[in-house]
């Protein structure tokens, strides 16, 4: 109901701002009221398909106003016009680390592999807001797989939310002939200090990486981890693999598993083999 409610707004803010001019637009977008901006920046959006827009919304990125000049550079991403790319990347050198982050941001949303220079040159900034933005870009390049050779060194950052999303971009290529990335790549982010960083990683490992056998593998050691959550997660990553060599671990640990980890392992093994875990067990 909420998103429908939300969907039916939006689409009343369009039809509305569909008989305003691109300058009127623009004007809006220098309001002082929060709800013009934000009603001139969803129907600019729509207009995606209109060059002229598009320049027009490109030349807001050096407006004085420096607010407009941050909604441009997120309209121009949602607009995903391939034409915004090198001024977007201008922005990735801007001084402000919002800006920097939210260029990363958009030249992501754009998904083409000219912004790929930009976004690697984003690794190495000193905020962390704008690395991960940047980390995060380029696992939407997935259709370009040079792109993939960029996500490994980020899984030694020193933010490890940095390093979650690292995995998280490493997921997107999975699937891509030639990117060359395997389960094996992430055997050292399964050790990493960060329960957030491991538990990212035995949720991506279930997801289908080539070298399957490898991915088993690496989650029946996220069965010994030291967080429950990230125990729960292999076991249902496991389950998703229906990996049948890991069977054998899941009954080994039920012994001494928490009743959440039970209702998991019982099911997981249901799943792979057909077998009621333990003979008792009646589920749900």
């Amino acid at each position: 109901m909420v998103k429908k409610m939300v969907f039916a707004v939006m689409a009343v803010i369009i039809i509305w701002g569909c008989s305003k001019s691109t300058d009127k637009l623009i004007e809006d977008l220098h309001s002082n009221n929060y709800r013009i901006r934000q009603e001139a920046a969803v129907t600019l959006m729509s207009r995606r398909k209109d060059k002229e827009t598009v320049r027009n919304v490109i030349t807001l990125l050096d407006d004085k106003d420096k607010r407009v000049a941050y909604i441009a550079t997120q309209i121009l991403g949602s607009m995903a016009d391939t034409s915004a790319i090198r001024p977007l990347g201008r922005m990735v050198d801007n001084p402000n680390p919002d800006f920097r982050a939210k260029a990363c941001w958009s030249l992501g949303s754009i998904g083409h592999e000219a912004a790929l220079p930009y976004l690697v040159k984003a690794l190495d900034d000193s905020a962390a807001e704008v690395r991960h933005s940047a980390i995060t870009a380029i696992g939407y390049l997935y259709n370009y797989r040079p792109a993939a050779n960029y996500i490994y060194k980020m899984f030694r950052d020193e933010a490890d939310s940095i390093r979650a999303a690292a995995v998280a971009a490493h997921y997107n290529f999975r699937n891509v002939k030639g990117s060359g990335v395997r389960a094996a790549d992430l055997a050292i982010a399964l050790t990493d200090r960060s329960d957030l960083v491991r538990y990212v990683t035995v949720q991506a490992l279930g997801g289908g990486y080539p070298d399957t056998t490898v991915a088993g593998d690496l989650l029946i050691d996220g069965l010994r981890d030291e967080n429950k959550d990230v125990r729960l997660e292999a076991i249902i990553s496991i389950q998703k693999l229906k990996y049948a060599k890991a069977v054998s671990s899941l009954k080994e640990m039920y012994d001494t598993a928490t009743v959440d980890e039970e209702y998991a392992i019982s099911d997981a093994i249901k799943a792979i083999t057909g077998e009621t875990y333990p003979p008792s067990f009646q589920g749900n």
